[in-house]
């Protein structure tokens, strides 16, 4: 009853779901291959999702989406993925109970990745004062 009177929080999903940005997922190959895997027979091609992702009828559901995820009824749709329920409501609380569902190993990865970027420059910063 709380979430009713909350205001969301974060944009809308049609300002953050622009077709040009989601399509670029189909230029890193290994990305492409993961998210081809859950679409079906039709929408396997890159065309196939730049055309839906343009369609009207996709910027409706989104519409609709986004009214589910800004009302009271959030934390339903959540318990429907299997996503833990969320304080507030609205695009941002939405968003973060999906990430906090990302497998521990992929974040470790990406610290790692981001320590190693940092203790680089890090190093370069340190040579180029000593120069």
């Amino acid at each position: 009853q709380q979430q009713q009177q909350q205001a969301p929080e974060g944009p809308d999903l049609v300002d953050i779901i622009e077709p040009n940005e989601v399509i670029r997922v189909f230029d890193d190959e290994k990305s492409s291959e993961i998210l081809v895997e859950h679409l079906p027979e039709s929408m396997r091609s890159r065309e196939a999702v730049q055309e839906q992702l343009e369609s009207p009828q996709f910027r409706q559901a989104l519409y609709r989406l986004q009214a589910v995820v800004n009302g009271p009824q959030m934390n339903d749709l959540t318990a429907q993925l299997n996503l833990p329920p969320h304080q507030n409501i609205g695009v941002r609380a939405f968003v973060e109970s999906f990430q906090s569902q990302v497998p521990q190993e992929t974040e470790n990865e990406n610290e790692e990745e981001n320590s190693t970027d940092i203790m680089d420059d890090n190093e370069q910063d340190s040579s180029s004062k000593n120069q």
